[in-house]
């Protein structure tokens, strides 16, 4: 019998069955970040792959009592262009960070190609377009929304001073 962590873990895998499972793409270029839904019934989890696009995968949960759920497949990101000048494929250097903002659409936030500060909002499975927010940035960001519409997200700028910007809503 084993003592001690090894003892610990084997004995949350007996009781709650915890396991490892595979979820795919053999080339993850970041980290990996996540968001539950408001309703707790879906988690959202988001990365980097080697060509620098934003994939996205989804779980969703079960009905209620046994909770058991679904992954569903990878989506590759590929925003759309717009007026306003939004990177179009942009050379994404951290993992995008999510946001959950009234309800379930999440905004993600990300270092951009020219150290600017970009995001974008998935509705619906894939990034409507990506804005520009400016910026000389040398830190991936972190997002902060308290109620679901304001947000605030605060990076290290190139001078090394901690910067902020806060807005409300999607688009600012």
């Amino acid at each position: 019998a084993r003592s001690g962590t090894g003892a610990a873990v084997e004995s949350l895998v007996a009781i709650f069955g915890f396991r490892w499972a595979y979820l795919g793409q053999t080339y993850l270029a970041s980290s990996i970040e996540g968001i539950p839904s408001k309703n707790l019934k879906q988690r959202d989890i988001f990365a980097i792959n080697k060509n620098g696009k934003i994939l996205q995968r989804v779980w969703n949960a079960g009905p209620i009592p046994n909770g058991n759920g679904t992954w569903k497949n990878w989506i590759e990101h590929h925003p759309a262009p717009s007026s306003s000048g939004p990177e179009t494929h942009p050379d994404i250097s951290f993992s995008p960070k999510p946001v959950l903002l009234n309800g379930d659409n999440i905004q993600l936030f990300s270092l951009g190609p020219n150290s600017n500060l970009i995001t974008a909002n998935v509705t619906s499975g894939a990034p409507q377009t990506f804005l520009s927010l400016d910026g000389n940035l040398t830190s991936e960001p972190s997002p902060v929304s308290t109620n679901g519409v304001k947000m605030d997200v605060f990076a290290r700028g190139s001078d090394r001073a901690l910067w902020w910007i806060h807005f409300e809503g999607a688009n600012g």
